[in-house]
């Protein structure tokens, strides 16, 4: 018709270079140098080499040892503390995807991440991960007493899948919790879905109790007239502004600027990567709220957890610490 259309390609190319090659061979070779090409950016050729093979090889085999894993039970939480930085007592945990593969070692949660994403796995690891944190804090919650929640780290895809809203609901039911027990948290990925799906499945959620947490805050779109159209209750802020608030003006200016801003909305803010005491001090001297980090605690066990915990708040059994939900959305001028 009038539309116009444009394409890209990615290419993989093999030479045959010896008559003992064979068709498929040559394909398997081609096949991986696509890969290649679509994972250093796409809209690109690339020429095979034996290193291809070998990556390629790896990658299949990981995929393959993944699905055992998540078939078998190898995938395990850990749990770093999220804590109120003017009482030192927990607010909540974040859970951690960890997976140690047998002969390997640990594999760095980012490149788990990347995996399952490229694999399609992406969204039974969320379901998995999303098991494990419940059963762990409703076990921490009943052994300490404190009414902690746990936060999930929750990718674009799976807002998209459709029954995402009712395997959050149903999770939380088969481990006993109310949903004020957990809360989601995404990236700013999910800002620019156009389509709105994934602001629905958030806003369903959220209606449902479930509390939202913004994840690495400053470090992609951070485009603040998203913050009044998102049913966010917290904000998280990437380490990198951390840091550089604590180095120079500029970065004491920038996080005192976002930290105002949200003051005004009611969003509580999490600041991540605290290392020291100095760093605490002063994220709590500019206003933040929140901390997670080191300095509080390494990502633990669900065992280790609950020691934690229980040397860590000397509240009595069954008190509840503050809520994410500082300011209700409708008291915040947001509607």
């Amino acid at each position: 018709g009038d539309r116009v259309l444009s394409l890209s390609v990615s290419v993989g190319l093999s030479m045959v270079t010896s008559p003992e090659t064979t068709v498929d061979a040559a394909l398997r070779d081609a096949d991986a140098a696509l890969y290649a090409a679509k994972n250093d950016g796409r809209n690109r050729l690339k020429v095979f080499d034996p290193a291809m093979r070998a990556n390629a090889l790896l990658r299949l085999q990981l995929e393959q040892e993944l699905r055992d894993a998540l078939r078998e039970g190898g995938i395990q939480v850990h749990l770093q503390p999220i804590v109120d930085l003017d009482t030192g007592l927990p607010v909540s945990f974040e859970a951690l995807v960890r997976w140690n593969l047998e002969g390997v070692g640990w594999i760095p949660a980012d490149r788990l991440i990347a995996l399952a994403e490229e694999s399609g796995l992406i969204v039974p690891l969320g379901e998995c991960v999303l098991d494990l944190a419940c059963a762990a804090i409703a076990r921490i919650r009943r052994e300490s007493g404190q009414q902690v929640r746990v936060a999930v780290n929750t990718s674009a895809i799976q807002l998209l899948h459709p029954p995402f809203v009712s395997t959050v609901l149903d999770t939380l039911a088969a481990h006993d919790l109310g949903t004020d027990a957990l809360a989601l948290e995404v990236t700013e990925s999910v800002l620019i879905d156009e389509a709105g799906i994934g602001r629905a499945t958030l806003t369903k959620l959220h209606g449902y109790g479930i509390a939202i947490s913004m994840d690495d805050f400053g470090t992609g779109y951070s485009s603040l007239s998203y913050l009044g159209t998102f049913p966010l209750d917290e904000l998280k802020l990437d380490r990198s502004l951390v840091t550089g608030a604590m180095a120079t003006a500029t970065g004491a200016a920038v996080l005192g600027g976002i930290l105002h801003i949200t003051e005004s909305l009611g969003l509580p803010v999490v600041a991540e990567g605290l290392e020291t005491e100095a760093a605490v001090d002063h994220l709590r001297t500019v206003g933040a709220q929140l901390g997670q980090g080191w300095f509080f605690a390494k990502p633990m066990t669900c065992d280790e957890a609950i020691d934690w915990i229980v040397s860590r708040a000397p509240l009595s059994r069954g008190t509840a610490v503050r809520s994410l939900r500082a300011v209700p959305r409708d008291e915040a001028g947001l509607g």
